[in-house]
């Protein structure tokens, strides 16, 4: 055992595992590079993860390499972790285009490592190598073709072909590189196809990788060279049309990011828009398709692909077929969706096309647009329109098209434009209107012409009749007929009416038409037919619809005086009022993204900006802004929202700004509506015109339903000069946010009487005082007054109106009420209380502003109350530290208040006037948890300033919502201005105005009391070491110390050495490593100043042991080496000082220099860098060594683990922190002749150096436990020079003869190229294969041979630690080399093995010149158990001590067992029994390891004999061999309880004395007792070998306990015998309790069963008083045993009771449970108990029956065979082979039997039906049901071991389901004889008869039916017996019964039985068991009853087989 003292510096932890990945391996490349890390360490956020490349890599890796969150230098890569953490989970980075190394073979190792700041957390200087492969063939002839139309979208096939140049050989996969804008599916699929009439074989799979990768593998052989190839391969191509970028095709090695070859830069593929598919383009009306016809179409089309964000539809019309430009008529009906309100779908008119932006993204949906267009000038097909689907607005990429489908057939007439039309009444909404229209004929139209007017669908026509057709001309005439269909009307003009060449014709329609619904510009058609039919001309125009104005309507303006403009300018602001009736229904103004809904809108048009100040309508507002408005009468919100108003073109100067209300439910018909929009800006003119119109918006256009325009006036503003007055105000509540009432005088100059409007206008901020919700009321003195107030503004309209108020003339000073004001949320005062009368001095007609007074508050000049800022509901400090001069102080302040912390806030928190939060080194942190940031553009800041913290940005914070503030690193001053307390002060502003604040600026909210002066604290050393300890050698040194103050993150530890002894010290990061552990984990810099050493840290320090570690420190001579001092500092305060009272502990003490150590040699093979080598260490001492530790150091360039797992030889050794510490030498006598060798394997070698190739100095030392000094030491013990990575040999195969798990004699066959000459064994050249650490191999020689190769003629073969030396060329042979390897065993468990490796190795140079990698040769393989698996101890480690042996142990199989095996231990350890039996149906069987005393601690192996196994292949897959550990710990535990108490005169009863460990060959426990009042029943216990317990009891002597009392009443307990020494009695004197004499004996309380199952059952035993209890389990009948034989546990007096005894402690509890075992399912039993107490009293014997659990139901299975018949023979062996693979004795696998009253189904093939039988004896199994499941899992087993299976078939199970016969008539006598008996049944089914003779004097009771079955009296004794077979039912069957007595009378018991396989169903009926007489002829007298046992017992074995 290696037990160590460690002193060595503790490195950062390390980096592993992990793993590098590249996309390509081969040289001279760019790659991507997947590096993953998992460190040992959580690294803070701010740290970053450094990997270093080897120099195999180019600086700055090719400077195209690029990665994200991360810099580049050099070789080295930086990821940064700036705002997250460093977790120790799998961290994967991705380094994009490094430039593979120039050459092929290895790389050097990756370093990784995690930093922050100068510290290194974790550190892997081996991570891993790499291979790299060699340059890349080209591939030719390559082409990628398409098989379908490539159409943008759509899914199509494309064909890739290539020849290949060189051999691709099997599990070559081909990688198709495809531009990203394909789609792929994750398995696209994909075939193979000719080329030439040529097809590579082979079943393809197609797998999409990362980065559009296709990979296709499964091709059959290897590709030859020549060879063409086609893979077809299904893609969805790119989303719009372009031509692709360029296609790759590249083989790739499987497993491996090795090109074979390749071709880039194949050239894309052009990709054609899809298909807009059914088109349609139709005129809205029925109207013939002339030429220049201008006609209302419809289009209707369909993309083939989805609609992205940002893309567009443009329609493009062709030259002939334009757009009509004069009136732009263009809706959006359906298909597409806005993408918001504010940003809705937008369609256009683009120069002559239609372009529609803006929409939602969407799947192909139909489109609907209705466009109005002037047809073609000729006639025929027009050209056809280009719809096209794009990816943006500018079309440059086309997604779907289609410029074939979208046209018109236009016909050969003329159309020509009629002059006009007019409307008597030409405005909306079904008036009754007159059309007429002007025409000027191009060709005379005759009389008695038709003419054929058609309007639009939107007119109504109503019944038309000759009059309401007129021809206008002198006189006007009536037309000859006048009809209409639809809207087409059609009339005869008289044929005296002609209309001339050139000349103005009229006609019109009267007293028919009404006008549409809505307003628009219609389409008229017009077409004139001669009186025999013949078109003469053909007509279009425009009817122009208006909207109907506004019923009743009035605008007024509050207030229309104009604004002037001048210097200054004087604006006069109003309130504009309207009222009116809508003339039709407005739909709820809402919103519906389809725009298909009817959404309402009311617009107030304002006249151009240029009449406005400065272009402003009111106050500044920006374009969309909200603005107040109140809906006073007509107008309800819609739910959940509030009617609102926006402002639009403000910045239009010539539009004009205009008003949008919305958000109103539907408005009925002529509702009574009034609109109030205060603040209103006039115009600076005497008159303008407004508008107000009703719209609905629809299919993206806007409708007017109704309209009302007025031309306002606006009068010079009246001579009024503004004044002031003193208002005595009184404010009812001052309070923030609290709801206020005000009271105010006003001073009018002028009357208030009727008509007078007074406008009151509050100085509102923030959210104003006029709360949205809640009404306002006002009054004037006590007189209610109607006002409205408008909220936004804060103003209030008062309208006088008598009788409303009373009239005031103007001296009177009337006081104005207003009631339900609010405050807003912080405070401000910013104007004054204004009013405004306005009356008409000039009786105009208008109101005025006569005057407007400003009222000055309480009679000061004071603006309007500032409400009173609340106090915090809650404030205080909740971690405040206190004290002058104390630096870093935290603070923890909690605040809560009920107001809402408005969005924008700001927090100030004023610390006491004497701190200065700015003035401190390292700046204080700060915190606010429970704020948020208003946006990332406004972050949440921490502003500083003196004293006061400012928190800014602050979110919206709700209201009573807690909030804390946090405040790390403060320093309070030392002398304070005022010597006295000094308060915190906080206050929330939003705007630089208070929302709550402090109250007390006095005291504060909590107050700084500086108390006593802040005194530094003493550090506390508890240790100065340095090792080694011996002058003059670079050290280690390491301090370990307490603070006694905290320390803040940025603060300073500084360790300053006596610079008389340290005149120089090493640099940190130049000549040595800081590092610190302990209560700080990590630091920000570590830094020499002078003689100290300054560790700023970047952790709370708190409390705790820190250890400071420095390295390579040159100790000063042997003594003394001075004090050393230790501080810490923060923000330039001392926290902590040095003790000087305290020097002992702040010294170090160098020790001499030590003896040399002679070094022989250092060697290490091999010697590349990144290479697993084993190193050999040779030296000899100075000093005799009787026991100490070497301590072998290696250099600063070796990873501080050194390797992954290193093992020393011959000793032990443990490999930490760059040290090998080697035990067990003992014994040393220096000696030149010989030397201490150690070997150590798994060294990982360092990089080679870039310089010189030498590594750093190896130390070699010898040490005593717990010292510092080396006895010996040599710290140049030597230097190595480490050579480049191997080269790479391609291994090409390796073949396993098998893949099985603990197979001990498998071949390998290995076929590798050596492109460099392997040398000649005689140069000690080798091959070798490194199996991986799954592989245990037995060192020694193997087996092998050459394979078709000329390497060699004869090879030799040695095993080593897993490894294999090949060697036997005679000379230097490079090139292809095969061979085979043989005994190789395979792993031990069912795994994945790590890749095998193979190299070339030269001896002589001891350095590998050729290796296989594992990126580059990833032959790996799984291996699996050959079959099931038997594991001991669970595969578990054994343990034991020696001198004892184990618990009991197990062999285990997870299925019953299917063979009787015997496993047979070999080893030096004791295995019992000495041949484990695990027989068939067994799951388990137990045994024990035992080990001698004598043997040696250490590890010991048992491998495993096993017999009975399959003789060809064997059945269960091999036993892996067993690893014992024998200790020597000794001290097992012997478990003494303590007694029972005694009665005078009793017995403790059985105390029970055990050993969880038993001896493996014995000891005793010697008894004695140490009173003569008590005696044992034994003089010691015997503890033999295996033996746990033991009993003893102690009695008390009534007569000597009288005499002695109570003294002494003890027993000793002394171990002896051979195994004592291992041993440790836990008690060894027991103190005896005496208790009164007890003369009552026993009663058991309670004797039950539970958790029975069919084998098992609880027994649950209850007895009034502690007491033993012996119990007896047997069959239901049996005889109740005497006392005797329950005393003596047995035997029982027939083995046919089936009985178990036993006995059980009954403790202080009264109760004890017992689990019973062994039983039979579905079988009656009794227990039967008797209890025994101290007294040596005995109970009456209880008794208790319960029955077992069901067996299992039979269940019957047909197996299908794939031949026409199967022989008796045959049958018989697939029931075998089925009993076998099920592991059931073949008598539970039986033919099914015709005679069943189980229907048969008949099956077409030839089949067998078997019923598969339960085991009643055993749990071990499922149900047979449930077996035929497993049997169906094990077809493919089966099918191994019989012919003909048909595997296909899943096999169904049927359960047997239980049925009872009866009895047809009573069971009766036939016959009789001398020595025999026949009587006879009739069943109503198939079963059995069951029959039993009893002599009818012998005979106690009728027996149960299980005792008749199993011919059994009622008291379980084996009587004469029979059966027989039913199987024709109401047949009577007869049963002889032999072997009876003569002349004697019988008692014939008969049962019936199911034909239930195996185990008949029997009735649990009392009435079942019939009884028949019967007696015997005499013939001779009497002899003594003879039972012929045996016979009896055959017959029934015989009928449990059969059933």
């Amino acid at each position: 055992m290696l037990i160590l003292f460690y002193f060595t510096l503790c490195y950062a932890g390390t980096i592993w595992p992990g793993f590098i990945s590249n996309t390509i391996a081969n040289r001279n490349q760019y790659s991507d590079y997947t590096i993953q890390v998992i460190p040992e360490t959580n690294v803070p956020a701010g740290g970053y993860i450094e990997i270093v490349f080897p120099i195999q890599y180019q600086s700055g890796l090719g400077n195209k390499a690029y990665c994200t969150n991360c810099t580049i230098n050099g070789h080295t890569i930086s990821f940064y972790f700036t705002d997250t953490p460093i977790l120790s989970v799998a961290n994967t980075l991705n380094i994009y285009n490094i430039l593979n190394p120039a050459e092929r073979g290895g790389t050097g190792n990756f370093i990784i490592r995690t930093k922050r700041f100068e510290f290194i957390y974790d550190e892997n200087l081996i991570f891993q190598t790499i291979g790299i492969a060699d340059d890349i063939a080209q591939l030719s002839s390559c082409i990628v073709s398409f098989v379908d139309p490539p159409i943008s979208g759509s899914l199509g096939k494309y064909n890739f072909a290539f020849k290949t140049n060189i051999n691709l050989p099997l599990g070559t996969t081909i990688q198709l590189f495809i531009p990203n804008v394909f789609i792929i599916s994750d398995n696209p699929s994909c075939s193979l196809y000719s080329i030439n009439d040529l097809v590579i074989e082979g079943n393809i799979v197609c797998k999409l990788l990362e980065g559009s990768r296709v990979q296709v593998s499964g091709f059959s052989n290897d590709i030859i060279a020549g060879s063409e190839v086609g893979i077809q391969i299904s893609l969805t191509n790119p989303s719009y049309s372009q031509v692709t970028s360029t296609f790759t095709i590249a083989a790739y090695r499987q497993g491996t990011s090795i090109i074979y070859t390749w071709k880039t830069g194949i050239n894309g593929i052009q990709i054609l828009p899809g298909l807009i598919k059914d088109i349609t383009l139709l005129p809205m009306q029925k109207v013939r398709l002339a030429t220049q016809k201008i006609v209302d179409y419809q289009l209707k089309f369909l993309p083939t692909n989805s609609l992205s964000k940002g893309s567009a539809i443009m329609i493009k019309f062709p030259n002939t077929f334009k757009l009509d430009g004069s009136q732009v008529y263009l809706f959006f009906k359906s298909g597409l969706e806005d993408i918001s309100e504010t940003s809705p779908l937008q369609m256009q008119k683009a120069s002559d096309d239609i372009l529609i932006t803006n929409y939602k993204e969407t799947l192909p949906n139909q489109i609907i647009i209705q466009f109005r267009a002037k047809n073609p000038s000729t006639a025929g097909p027009s050209s056809a329109l280009d719809i096209r689907t794009c990816t943006d607005s500018t079309c440059a990429n086309i997604i779907d098209q289609n410029k074939v489908d979208a046209f018109i057939q236009v016909e050969a007439v003329a159309s020509l434009d009629f002059i006009d039309v007019t409307l008597n009444q030409p405005t909306s909404q079904q008036t009754s209107t007159n059309l007429q229209f002007r025409i000027t004929p191009t060709f005379v139209i005759p009389g008695g012409a038709y003419i054929k007017v058609l309007l639009d669908s939107a007119f109504y026509v109503g019944t038309v009749s000759a009059a309401n057709c007129l021809s206008i001309s002198s006189p006007i005439t009536v037309s000859l007929m006048c009809n209409k269909s639809d809207n087409l009307i059609t009339w005869q003009n008289p044929f005296s009416v002609q209309y001339n060449v050139n000349l103005l014709s009229s006609f019109s329609i009267v007293n028919l038409v009404q006008t549409p619904t809505y307003a628009g510009i219609y389409t008229v058609d017009i077409e004139i037919f001669n009186s025999q039919g013949s078109l003469l001309q053909s007509y279009t125009n425009y009817i122009e619809v208006k909207p109907l104005e506004l019923a009743s309507p009035t605008l007024e303006f509050v207030g229309p005086e104009e604004s002037i403009i001048g210097t200054p300018n004087k604006p006069r602001y109003s309130i504009l009022i309207t009222t009116f009736y809508n003339q039709i229904i407005i739909p709820e103004g809402g919103y519906d993204p389809t725009k298909q809904k009817a959404q309402g809108r009311i617009k107030f048009q304002f006249p151009t900006n240029s009449l406005y100040l400065n272009n402003f309508l009111g106050t500044a507002y920006k374009d969309g802004d909200q603005i107040p408005c109140k809906a006073v009468k007509g107008l309800l919100p819609m739910e959940n929202l509030k009617i609102q108003c926006n402002i639009y073109e403000l910045s239009d100067p010539v539009k004009g700004a205009y008003i949008i209300m919305r958000n109103f439910k539907e408005i009925p018909y002529r509702s009574n509506i009034e609109i109030h929009i205060p603040n209103i800006q006039n115009p600076a003119f005497a008159s303008a015109e407004f508008t107000i119109t009703i719209l609905q918006k629809q299919f993206g256009v806007d409708t007017e339903l109704n309209i009302f325009k007025k031309s306002q006036t606006f009068r010079t503003q009246f001579n009024l000069n503004p004044g002031v007055s003193v208002s005595q105000m009184q404010i009812s509540n001052t309070k923030l946010s609290g709801v206020f009432n005000v009271s105010m005088d006003i001073v009018p100059g002028n009357d208030f009487d009727d008509g007078t409007d007074f406008i009151v206008k509050l100085p509102g901020y923030d959210t104003m005082f006029i709360p949205d919700q809640e009404i306002v009321v006002c009054y004037i003195d006590t007189y209610l007054t109607p006002c409205i107030t408008y909220p936004g503004v804060d103003w209030i309209l008062m309208r006088i109106k008598a009788p409303q108020v009373h009239y005031y003339t103007a001296p009177i000073k009337p006081r104005l009420h207003i009631y339900n004001l609010r405050w807003p949320r912080y405070s401000d005062s910013v104007g004054w209380v204004s009013w405004t009368m306005l009356k008409d001095p000039f009786s105009s007609g208008m109101n005025y502003e006569v005057e407007a007074r400003t009222l000055y508050y309480n009679g000061g000049t004071d603006k309007f109350l500032a409400p009173d800022i609340n106090d915090f509901d809650e404030a205080q400090i909740l971690s405040p530290k206190k004290g002058k001069g104390f630096v870093g102080l935290n603070y923890e302040f909690y605040f809560k208040t009920k107001y809402l912390i408005p969005d924008g806030s700001e927090f100030i928190l004023t610390f006491p006037t004497d701190f200065s939060l700015d003035g401190s080194y390292p700046q204080p942190q700060f915190q606010a948890p429970q704020f948020y940031s208003q946006s990332d553009s406004k972050p949440l800041l921490f502003v500083v300033s003196g004293n006061v913290l400012r928190v800014k940005n602050i979110r919206e914070h709700p209201a009573s919502g807690p909030f804390r503030i946090i405040v790390q690193g403060v320093k309070s001053s030392k002398q304070p201005s005022i010597p006295q307390a000094k308060p915190f002060l906080a206050e929330l502003q939003v705007g630089g105005k208070s929302i709550v604040k402090t109250q007390d600026a006095i005291n504060g909210f909590d107050y700084f009391d500086y108390g006593t002066e802040f005194v530094p604290g003493k550090v506390i050393f508890n240790s100065i070491t340095a090792f080694p300890s011996n002058q003059l050698e670079y050290a280690k040194y390491e301090f370990t110390f307490i603070l006694t103050n905290e320390l803040l993150a940025g603060g300073e530890i500084s360790i300053t050495f006596p610079k008389e002894f340290y005149p120089k010290l090493p640099i940190p990061q130049i000549d040595c490593i800081c590092n610190v552990t302990g209560a700080l984990t990590s630091f920000k810099s570590c830094k020499l100043w002078d003689y100290t050493y300054i560790m700023i840290t970047d952790e709370r320090y708190q409390s705790g042991e820190i250890t400071f570690q420095i390295n390579n420190v040159l100790n000063p001579l042997s003594g003394n080496a001075g004090l050393f001092t230790i501080t810490s500092k923060y923000d330039g305060t001392f926290l902590d000082i040095s003790d000087d009272t305290l020097q002992s502990v702040r010294q170090l003490f160098i020790s001499p220099k030590s003896e040399p150590v002679l070094v022989q040699s250092i060697d290490f093979a091999p010697r590349n860098e990144g290479e697993e080598a084993t190193y050999t260490f040779q030296f000899v001492p100075s000093t005799y060594i009787d026991s100490a530790f070497i301590v072998l150091e290696f250099p600063q360039n070796y990873d501080t683990r050194l390797g992954n797992v290193i093992i020393c030889k011959p000793y032990d050794c443990i490999a930490q922190n760059r040290q090998i510490w080697v035990s067990g030498i003992t014994n040393y006598q220096p000696l030149g002749t010989n030397p201490i060798i150690v070997i150590v394997q798994g060294i990982i070698n360092p990089n080679q150096n870039i310089n010189d190739q030498w590594t750093g100095y190896f130390g070699i030392g010898v040490i005593k436990q717990n010292t510092f000094n080396y006895i010996d030491y040599n710290s140049k013990a030597g230097r190595l020079q480490v050579v480049q990575a191997p080269g790479w040999s391609y291994l090409y195969n390796v073949l396993p003869q098998n893949l099985f798990s603990r197979w001990s004699n498998t071949s390998y066959m290995f076929n590798m190229t050596a492109l460099l000459n392997v040398p000649k064994e005689s140069s000690q050249g080798s091959i070798i294969i490194d199996f991986p650490k799954q592989f245990d191999i037995p060192d020694g020689s193997k087996r092998c041979a050459v394979y078709k190769s000329t390497f060699a003629q004869k090879l030799t073969c040695t095993s080593l630690t897993n490894s294999i030396t090949i060697q036997g060329n005679t000379e230097d042979k490079n090139g292809i080399i095969t061979f085979n390897v043989t005994e190789i065993a395979n792993p031990s468990d069912e795994v994945t093995i790590d890749q095998i490796l193979v190299k070339t190795y030269d001896g002589f140079k001891k350095q590998i010149i050729e290796k296989s990698y594992k990126n580059l040769d990833p032959w790996t393989f799984t291996y699996k158990f050959p079959g099931p698996l038997i594991t001991i101890n669970d595969d578990s480690v054994i343990t034991v001590e020696r001198g004892t042996q184990t618990k009991d142990l197990w062999f285990k199989v997870a299925y019953p067992c299917a063979l009787d095996l015997i496993f047979t231990p070999i080893s030096e350890l004791t295995i019992i029994p000495n041949k484990i039996k695990l027989s068939l149906t067994d799951l388990q069987q137990k045994f024990r390891v035992s080990a001698s005393q004598t043997l040696q601690p250490g590890t010991y192996y048992i491998t495993w004999k096993v017999s009975g196994e399959l003789s060809d292949i064997p059945y269960y897959t091999p036993v892996k061999k067993s690893t014992v550990k024998v200790t020597n710990n000794k001290n097992i535990r012997v478990n003494v309880p303590t007694l029972n108490e005694v009665p005078i005169g009793g017995n403790s009863l059985d105390t029970y004395v055990s050993v969880d460990y038993a001896p493996d060959l014995g000891f005793e426990i010697l008894l004695t007792s140490l009173s003569t009042a008590l005696t044992l029943d034994k003089r010691s216990m015997q503890f033999v070998a295996g033996q746990n317990n033991a009993t003893f009891r102690v009695s008390c002597n009534k007569t000597e306990y009288q005499k002695v009392s109570s003294n002494n009443l003890q027993i000793s307990l002394t171990l002896s015998g051979i195994n004592r020494d291992v041993y440790l009695l836990t008690q060894t004197l027991i103190d005896i309790t005496i208790i009164q004499e007890d003369s009552e004996p026993p009663f058991i309380t309670g004797l039950l069963n539970d958790q029975t199952s069919q084998t098992q059952t609880n027994i649950i035993f209850s007895v009034g008083e502690i007491a033993v209890v012996y119990y007896m389990i047997a069959l239901q009948g049996t005889q109740q045993p005497s006392n005797k034989q329950l005393l003596d546990l047995g035997p029982a007096l027939y083995n046919t009771t089936q009985s178990q005894f036993g006995k059980v402690s009954i403790g202080k509890t009264n109760t004890a449970t017992v689990r019973i075992r062994n039983l039979r399912a579905q079988t009656n039993y009794v227990v039967y108990a008797i209890a025994e107490d101290r007294s040596s009293l005995f109970s009456d014997i209880k008794s208790l029956k319960f029955n077992t659990t069901n067996r299992y139901n039979a269940s019957s299975v047909t197996l299908t065979f794939k031949q026409s018949y199967l022989n008796q023979a045959e049958r018989q062996n697939i029931m075998k082979k089925i009993a076998f693979v099920l592991s059931l004795p073949t008598t539970k696998v039986i033919e099914k039997t015709s005679y069943t009253t189980q229907r048969i189904l008949q099956s077409v093939s030839i089949g067998l039906s078997i019923y598969l039988i339960s085991i009643p004896t055993t749990e071990n199994f499922p149900s047979p049901y449930n077996m035929v499941t497993i049997l169906n899992s094990r077809l493919i087993q089966l099918s191994k071991l019989v012919s003909n299976l048909d595997t296909t078939t899943k096999l169904e199970a049927q359960d047997f389901s239980p049925v009872y016969p009866s009895f047809m008539t009573k069971p009766s006598q036939v016959s009789s004889d001398f020595t025999t008996c026949t009587v006879q049944g009739t069943l109503d089914m198939v079963g059995a008869l069951f029959v039993i003779s009893v002599q009818a004097a012998q005979d106690t009771a009728s027996p149960l039916a299980q005792q008749v079955w199993w011919g059994y009296n009622s008291q379980n004794l084996a009587m004469p017996a029979n059966w027989t077979q039913v199987t024709i039912p109401n047949q009577i069957y007869q049963i002889v019964i032999q072997d009876l007595t003569e002349d004697t009378d019988y008692n014939i018991y008969m049962i019936a039985g199911s034909a239930h396989p195996g185990y008949p169903d029997l009735s649990t009926d009392e009435k079942a068991v019939n009884l028949v007489s019967c007696r015997t002829k005499a013939q001779q007298p009497d002899t003594i009853l003879d039972i012929n046992w045996a016979k009896l017992l055959i017959m029934n074995i015989l009928v449990i087989i059969i059933f």
